[in-house]
């Protein structure tokens, strides 16, 4: 009778332990899969943004216009796609370090607002003209974004495109 019911305590404790054990695995595997996904998207977003020459064409803007100080506008359209693999694990993020999980919503809330200044206006309205000084915060929020992108993928110190790769000038439609 006590072989019993140690067999029966015994059989429920590996039940339970064994279903903790798959609980873990599975909140590991969970995370692992959100990690490579947001990383893979960052890497994706620096390759673009330096193959696209945002950043020296965004300078250059500045740079022109020191002198007179007019405003002007920088148009960049954006689909409603666009870090589609942040938007739908943004509320997961809480699977990874707390470090990292961090770093990755700063890297996209910095993003999300350098697209907020440069996003296309809708249809019929004219783009809002910015002051330089407005284009230069722009442009050290992008650089912030682009440092810690390249400190979480790893990248840091090395040229976000591929060796032999050629940029790719789009030449951003803007107004004088």
């Amino acid at each position: 009778m006590l072989m019993n019911i140690i067999s029966v305590i015994i059989g429920g404790i590996l039940a339970i332990a064994g279903g903790i054990a798959a609980q873990m695995y599975q909140h590991r595997k969970t995370a692992q899969a959100i990690k490579c996904s947001l990383l893979a998207e960052i890497a994706a977003t620096l390759e673009i943004l330096e193959a696209r020459r945002y950043i020296p064409f965004i300078e250059r803007l500045i740079a022109e216009r020191k002198v007179p100080n007019q405003p002007f506008s920088v148009v960049v359209s954006t689909s409603d796609h666009s870090f589609l693999v942040y938007k739908t694990n943004a509320d997961k993020l809480g699977y990874l370090p707390p470090d990292l999980a961090g770093e990755i919503a700063k890297f996209y809330a910095l993003i999300f607002s350098v697209i907020e200044d440069a996003k296309e206006p809708p249809f019929g309205q004219n783009p809002r003209e910015r002051s330089v000084a407005e284009w230069e915060q722009t442009l050290k929020l992008a650089k912030e974004a682009i440092t810690i992108g390249k400190s979480v993928t790893g990248t840091a110190g090395v040229p976000t495109r591929t060796p032999g790769s050629v940029p790719i000038d789009i030449g951003i439609p803007t107004r004088p």
